[in-house]
């Protein structure tokens, strides 16, 4: 119980996504409460979003 938060108690604590789109949908869908997904997901099933920390991206074609 770390940071004083029960896992049992937090919706979908035990179950994974394959994915930052598939997090999102899980968690807009209700069977989250929570997850660790990119903004650009979290945007486009119109979810909060709270940055743990930025992170440079280079494409490359």
């Amino acid at each position: 119980m770390e940071f004083g938060i029960d896992g049992t108690r937090v919706i979908g604590y035990r179950n994974e996504a394959p994915g930052h789109r598939a997090v999102a949908a899980v968690i807009a869908a209700g069977q989250a409460d929570l997850g660790l997904t990119l903004q650009v997901a979290a945007d486009a099933y119109g979810l909060g979003f709270l940055p743990l920390r930025r992170e440079r991206y280079e494409l490359v074609i």
